[in-house]
């Protein structure tokens, strides 16, 4: 994934038509800490966890430029 907002329609597209996996690991996501929950919202059928590589720029004054990294790992709920 090379960005969240670039990234989703390929991981929604891929879980609409092939298998649904158990495991989803994704990486390369750039969300900030508190949007971190934008994949919960997104995928309502996996638990996920996860870290952001901008935690150290969110609490700069500014928010200069993305850092690369992020990681998140989407675990399907069995119900």
């Amino acid at each position: 994934m090379h960005s969240f907002h670039q990234g989703i329609p390929a991981l929604q597209e891929l879980l609409e038509h092939n298998s649904t996996p158990d495991i989803i690991l994704v990486q390369e996501h750039w969300l900030t800490p508190a949007d971190l929950c934008k994949f919960d919202d997104l995928f309502p059928d996996y638990f996920s966890f996860g870290s952001s590589a901008m935690t150290n720029q969110v609490q700069s004054v500014i928010l200069f430029c993305r850092p690369y990294g992020g990681v998140v790992l989407l675990w399907r709920i069995k119900r």
